[in-house]
């Protein structure tokens, strides 16, 4: 997501470094997603596990790449959808970690 943001084409470093992960196991379609092979949707059913207690923290972090994705591209409707979707399903942990939330205190 960095190299992104920084306007870096870094799909082929980015598919070295995935090299060891198994190709058809979470998170490799994190790495598809980013390098252009499958799109949000497809990322987002890649995520729904069969496994009902991987799934709610899959579904939470590919709504978190889907946003930064969407922010980089300045698709800001799309990325306001996103960490809308976020906050709603998130546990509060991981908003607070991930910085989607501002709180005063």
């Amino acid at each position: 997501m960095s190299s992104q943001r920084l306007g870096i084409g870094d799909c082929e470093n980015i598919t070295a470094d995935a090299s060891h992960l198994d190709h058809y196991t979470w998170p490799y379609p994190v790495i598809d997603y980013y390098v252009g092979q499958i799109d949000g949707t497809q990322l987002l059913t890649a995520a729904d596990s069969r496994d009902r207690v991987l799934f709610p923290d899959r579904q939470c972090e590919t709504y978190v790449y889907l946003g930064g994705a969407y922010l980089t591209c300045h698709h800001d409707a799309a990325a306001y959808r996103a960490f809308e979707a976020v906050i709603a399903i998130c546990p509060e942990h991981f908003i607070r970690g991930a910085g989607l939330r501002y709180s005063g205190s």
